[in-house]
């Protein structure tokens, strides 16, 4: 942040103008998120680049362990059709990301989220509590797996992902655009066949988005075994496993 800071000082007046920062390290929101934004809007005197004045740029800064939550919180989003990035989610998952929220701001000796508990051992009984309540750990654990596929993949423009968190299997259908129409109806009925129970869930997931979500984080891996390693130390446990992937 303080290069942004330092480089703003030496030429306030050329370069991108900085618009507005918003600090939700020192105020985080209510959902955990917690991360440094500037926002930027291009400006250059050069006749060539002009058409680009007025065109906003986000900088977002935040440090390994936020962005470990923040990840966590887009896998899950993929995986079980929820909007908790839009705060839309189901109500003990939104809860579950808040209170790890104040448990990466107590590591950082931060403010906590609003609307948790501040001592630590209240916070982390109820971490204990929604966790279980919900199977988190057990969760995202398994979605680590999210490259194992046990079928051709030739040509795949879709998959139909079936994750199974009590076997610990994740299983792949891949569908080409000659086989694209029936993606829905499989799809359909495998949410028919899994309906009512919450250790299996299913996602009909494009190649596109599959892919964006590798792009943008390409230290995917890690970062979900940084966030279940500081989930696990409220949990009691000293080393959390990490789900072996494997290829077909």
């Amino acid at each position: 942040m303080k290069l942004y800071e330092d480089a703003r000082g030496k030429s306030p007046h050329r370069g991108p103008e900085l618009l507005w920062v918003k600090d939700y390290i020192k105020e985080p929101k209510r959902s955990g998120y917690r991360s440094y934004h500037l926002v930027y809007q291009y400006r250059t005197d050069s006749p060539e680049l002009q058409v680009f004045n007025g065109h906003r740029i986000e900088i977002q800064l935040r440090s390994a362990p936020q962005h470990a939550w923040a990840t966590a919180v887009e896998t899950v989003d993929a995986f079980t059709h929820q909007s908790l990035k839009s705060n839309l989610g189901t109500a003990p998952w939104k809860r579950f990301f808040a209170l790890m929220g104040s448990v990466v701001a107590l590591r950082e000796r931060e403010a906590p989220v609003p609307g948790t508990l501040v001592e630590k051992h209240a916070l982390r009984e109820e971490l204990r509590a929604v966790e279980q309540q919900i199977g988190a750990k057990s969760i995202l654990e398994h979605l680590q797996v999210v490259t194992f596929f046990t079928r051709d993949q030739t040509h795949a423009v879709a998959f139909l992902l079936k994750l199974d968190t009590v076997e610990g299997r994740l299983e792949a259908t891949p569908y080409t655009h000659a086989t694209l129409a029936r993606a829905t109806d499989d799809y359909l009925a495998m949410e028919k066949e899994i309906s009512g129970n919450p250790a299996i869930q299913a996602v009909l997931v494009s190649v596109d988005k599959l892919e964006n979500l590798r792009k943008a984080y390409p230290n995917y891996y890690v970062d979900l075994d940084l966030f279940l390693r500081m989930l696990g130390e409220p949990l009691g446990l000293t080393r959390v496993a990490r789900s072996p992937a494997s290829g077909g």
